[in-house]
């Protein structure tokens, strides 16, 4: 039985996930080949990976996922083999290397604890981005996880939201900072008190990949309750508008720039007046509750240099006071095995965390700990988690990247490859100047993005420093390579996409690219 229904025909879904098990018996049997397959499990998050085994990706709204379905997955994944997890840069979970004939069970499992499959793939809305510190944030407007799970609640049941021409994003960041980044999203909502009223700042038409573009103010200020009233405005502009002949420019950023910044804000302001939609927020997660009731720990402070400056990188203040901290957990690759998965969820739990969120950076944070805990964190990490670097000892695996061709089947460049070649630079230098790093981290996790294609999964296109992983014939023999993106931020009335000359960059010179990091921060 389903799960997960909200308005939603629970026999509906249901069928769904039937007609899927019947085509993938159907595949199995040698009847219909893996282009009619894709028709069917593409919408509901599943794809083939290059090597012919299967991905399925979970809806995780904001990437809060609570610790309890966190050890589900784990289990899930041991019962059917599941290669690894892989945390994507839209805050959910893919399960990678799952055989076809698994498919329908795990699906099935996920979606009876409350982890259902609808939409998430193909031709239709995205996985939800919120700002992975919200209620948390020191100096955040407001928490806006309760907007963006009430968005998903509403669009999981909106038919129109899975027959799109193409897919949808959206995302809300709880601070001025934009962390979501919401001038590239389709739609994208940015917190913001007027006159002691909540709202949205709220941008449009804007998007990464091939021809990117950045989106245009369509509110200085939306207030809070008319935020369904304008995603719904937005999903029936691009099921209207965009144009189903050609998948390559059905993307809404395509109506924005065939119209033009005046006639695309004129078009939406036409579809929000006739938009009607009557949707509650509510907020079930009693957050400061929990802040109050941390696991408190008596534990020697390790005495070494690595221990001092994690505590230092890894640590960000919250508003609950100064014994309540968040913790970054850096996940190589982004990528987890399920006993990883099940430590994580462990040590989560010790700390009597109920929850934790993924994030844009493919890692892990620990929205609250008393800070008591890092000590045993720490000591976890250096034991039962030994084979992850948690704690960025070394930058190998650590820069934002895509996946990589190995296993996506539309990528041209090995994006992990590429940024383990900067990897090994920057690992080079900070070992000549190791008390840099502490101060250096985070502005390089920022600032360098490598993407394996066009489709800029990383976010390259609105970096400091990326790179567009291709290839390309040098003397006859096809090389991998990169074109070199510079200057790109999406920040708010300062925005800009990055700049590229399109020079290829063969491999052997991947390493000028982290020198012209080091000079753009001097």
């Amino acid at each position: 039985m389903v799960a997960y229904n909200k308005g939603l025909s629970v026999k509906s879904l249901e069928q769904s996930y039937l007609n899927l098990k019947d085509n993938v018996d159907k595949y199995l049997a040698g009847n219909i080949g893996a282009t009619d397959l894709k028709k069917v499990c593409s919408p509901l998050g599943i794809y083939q990976q290059r090597n012919g085994l299967f991905m399925l990706r979970i809806r995780i709204t904001g990437g809060h996922i609570s610790v309890s379905k966190l050890q589900k997955v784990a289990d899930i994944m041991d019962e059917y083999n599941v290669g690894f997890a892989h945390i994507t840069s839209r805050q959910t979970l893919q399960l990678q290397d799952v055989a076809p004939a698994d498919i329908d069970p795990i699906l099935k499992k996920l979606a009876a604890n409350s982890m259902p499959f609808r939409g998430g793939g193909s031709n239709t809305y995205r996985n939800i981005l919120a700002s992975s510190d919200s209620a948390i944030a020191v100096d955040e407007t407001f928490d806006v996880l309760p907007y963006a799970q009430t968005l998903n609640d509403f669009l999981f049941t909106y038919d129109k939201a899975i027959e799109l021409p193409r897919k949808l994003k959206f995302g809300f960041s709880s601070g001025a900072d934009d962390s979501i980044k919401a001038i590239v999203q389709d739609l994208g909502f940015i917190a913001k008190q007027q006159n002691g009223k909540k709202g949205f700042i709220v941008y449009a038409g804007g998007g990464m990949g091939k021809e990117s573009i950045l989106g245009v103010k369509v509110f200085d200020f939306l207030p809070e309750n008319q935020f369904i009233k304008c995603a719904k405005a937005v999903t029936d502009l691009l099921y209207d508008h965009g144009d189903r002949t050609n998948r390559s420019q059905a993307r809404l950023r395509f109506v924005h720039k065939r119209l033009g910044k005046d006639k695309f804000i004129e078009l939406f302001q036409e579809y929000f007046k006739n938009s009607t939609a009557d949707v509650k927020v509510t907020d079930n997660q009693n957050i400061e509750g929990e802040a109050k009731s941390l696991q408190q720990f008596k534990f020697n402070i390790p005495d070494h240099k690595h221990y001092r400056q994690w505590a230092e990188y890894a640590v960000v203040n919250t508003k609950f006071g100064d014994d309540i901290i968040s913790l970054r957990l850096f996940v190589p690759y982004g990528n987890l095995r399920a006993d990883h998965i099940r430590k994580i969820a462990g040590l989560a739990k010790r700390c009597s965390l109920s929850f934790v969120r993924l994030t844009q950076s493919m890692d892990i944070l620990f929205p609250i700990i008393h800070k008591s805990a890092l000590p045993v964190i720490f000591e976890s990490f250096n034991h039962e988690l030994k084979d992850l670097d948690l704690s960025l000892h070394s930058f190998k695996g650590h820069l934002t990247s895509c996946i990589g061709p190995k296993v996506c089947m539309v990528g041209i460049a090995d994006a992990p490859a590429l940024s383990d070649m900067m990897a090994a630079t920057l690992d080079k230098y900070f070992t000549e100047y190791p008390d840099k790093k502490p101060n250096e981290i985070h502005s390089i996790l920022q600032e360098f993005k490598i993407s394996g294609c066009p489709n800029a999964c990383s976010g390259h296109i609105v970096s400091k420093i990326g790179l567009q992983g291709m290839k390309k014939r040098v003397n006859e023999v096809l090389t991998e390579g990169a074109f070199l993106y510079t200057g790109g931020k999406a920040v708010q009335n300062d925005a800009c996409l990055a700049n590229s000359d399109k020079e290829f960059l063969p491999i052997d010179q991947i390493a000028q690219v982290v020198k012209l990091g080091e000079n753009s921060r001097v």
